[in-house]
């Protein structure tokens, strides 16, 4: 009862027959990995087995290594306007190498310049204090000048002057010469 027959005879049964094996992609490589560059995307790591896309090309056996992009291929590349740096291309990538000396001095209380990066120029910085164009009142702040200079007037802004007039007290020197508008 509930039983039926359905044939005599040895018995087979219906199975699935398995999917055959696929051929490694890559038998050159003994990694699980291979690293393929598909483009659009670069450099990308994929399993051995995964399903990689159509269109790539093989890189290398393993995990992709990545490579900064180049910032430089000559030194010129790598200015950073600092005079306190050298500036060098290395491998493809910047590398600004402070100078040891630098900025540690004002070495011209006459210029208009901060020589020394700290802000101050001039007699306003404590390096030229003892300098003779910074000691005494009646000392020649503009003595490097020969004729005319520049300097900047709050809240006028930059002013020429000559070096004999009477220029004004609160101004900060420039530089020598006419002042460049």
């Amino acid at each position: 009862a509930g039983v039926s027959f359905l044939s005599c005879g040895e018995c087979t049964y219906n199975s699935v027959t398995p999917a055959p094996a696929q051929a490694d992609p890559y038998p050159q490589c003994n990694t699980n990995y291979v690293c393929v560059n598909n483009p659009g995307y670069g450099q990308q790591t994929y399993g051995k087995t995964d399903d990689i896309p159509a269109g790539v090309s093989f890189l290398s056996c393993g995990e992709c290594t990545y490579q900064p992009i180049p910032q430089c291929s000559v030194d010129s590349d790598c200015g950073d306007s600092n005079s306190c740096t050298t500036d060098s291309c290395v491998s493809g990538q910047c590398q600004h190498t402070q100078l040891n000396a630098c900025g540690s001095t004002e070495y011209s209380c006459t210029d208009g310049i901060d020589n020394d990066r700290n802000g101050l120029t001039d007699c306003s910085d404590s390096a030229c204090a003892s300098n003779s164009a910074c000691t005494s009142q009646t000392a020649d702040p503009y003595a490097a000048c020969t004729d005319y200079v520049c300097v900047n007037n709050p809240p006028y802004g930059n002013q020429s002057y000559q070096k004999t007039d009477d220029i004004p007290a609160g101004t900060e020197f420039l530089y020598c010469g006419f002042c460049n508008y």
